[in-house]
């Protein structure tokens, strides 16, 4: 039987003043280099590499000067404290934290947010928080990406339309999480409410034999009147079906920044969701994500045609041939305005 262990809110606090202890890795910035209109944050979730490297260092190449940072979270820590492109690329080392695949790898994000937010350059002006795998890679230059993710201060949370959503009916009422792509964009403000909130809502126990830490399930809060996640107000996950099989990274951004969608807050939602878009494409094929070998006529498209928002892609075989992208992430062309299609909440 496992031990229960409830990691409160409060413990952010001791974590942040921890966090520079746990930082490695990690690149010396100065303050002035900064551009005033912002900064961008790249918050990767990665096993033991990252095989597409080069394409990440012709991309990092055409950045202004203190223009972005990055953060790695790997779960073989041991492999990427050796990796020497991670190094060359000035990207930031963290300790490992316990993750599973579809079960909890919502901590290592987590991890990843509050270290990039406890260690920001306050001279950075607006900041943005990405999360990326390592199978995913930039489609646009620098430049582009920079354009469209400054532009304004919301956060691009990619939703699934209602009939993926978890849903139930408790104490009356008709509950549903926006299922959503874990691999989002996050402000500043929905950074530290993702980071705040998951330590309050999560609850892990202990493996009696081998005191590792156990993942045993979380609660969602409701969506105040203000349009943002009521932490006093919460349903327990497992009330809404489906529950096994679904996997937290791709509910609790919406979540716990926005709260449980239900019925008389349909109209707080759709001014939520409007001018959000999705930024990592991701094509599907028989019910499965299709897995590039290479740049294939619809990535190229995407790549060189304006008029949409699509800023990366995903998912990249760790041996593609990709010689074709270094040039298109090159250029250093402006970036297109506008967002992707969002959530039809009535499909």
């Amino acid at each position: 039987q496992n031990r229960l262990r409830v990691w409160p809110a409060p413990l952010i606090l001791g974590l942040e003043a921890r966090a520079n202890r746990s930082r490695l890795m990690s690149p010396q910035r100065s303050l002035a280099s900064s551009p005033a209109q912002g900064q961008i944050v790249f918050l990767f979730m990665l096993e033991d590499s990252l095989p597409h490297w080069r394409v990440w260092q012709e991309f990092f190449a055409g950045a202004p000067k203190g223009s972005y940072r990055a953060l790695v979270h790997c779960s073989n820590y041991t492999s990427c404290r050796s990796y020497a492109p991670l190094r060359s690329l000035g990207i930031e080392l963290l300790r490992t934290v316990p993750s599973k695949w579809c079960t909890d790898l919502v901590s290592p994000a987590q991890h990843l947010a509050l270290h990039a937010l406890v260690s920001a350059d306050p001279a950075a002006g607006m900041e943005k928080f990405v999360l990326m795998s390592g199978s995913a890679l930039p489609l646009r230059p620098f430049t582009a990406v920079q354009a469209v993710l400054l532009e304004g201060d919301a956060s691009d949370i990619c939703p699934s339309d209602a009939i993926h959503w978890a849903n139930g009916k408790v104490g009356g009422i008709d509950y549903s999480i926006v299922k959503h792509s874990q691999w989002a964009v996050l402000s500043r403000r929905d950074a530290e409410a993702f980071v705040r909130g998951w330590a309050e809502v999560s609850r892990f126990g202990s493996d009696t034999q081998t005191g590792a830490p156990v993942f045993l399930g979380w609660s969602v809060p409701r969506m105040g009147r203000d349009g943002r996640a009521n932490m006093s107000d919460r349903v327990n996950r497992s009330s809404l079906l489906p529950y096994t099989w679904r996997c937290p990274d791709e509910e609790v951004l919406t979540s716990l920044i926005f709260g449980l969608y239900e019925p008389d807050r349909r109209s707080l939602w759709q001014d939520t969701l409007s001018g959000r878009g999705c930024r990592t494409f991701l094509e599907w094929s028989g019910g499965k994500p299709v897995e590039y070998s290479s740049l294939t006529a619809t990535l190229r498209n995407l790549s060189t045609t304006e008029g949409h928002g699509w800023l990366f892609a995903r998912k990249f075989a760790a041996g593609a041939t990709l010689q074709e992208l270094l040039p298109l992430l090159a250029r250093r062309q402006l970036a297109p305005r506008g967002a992707n299609a969002l959530v039809d909440m009535d499909k």
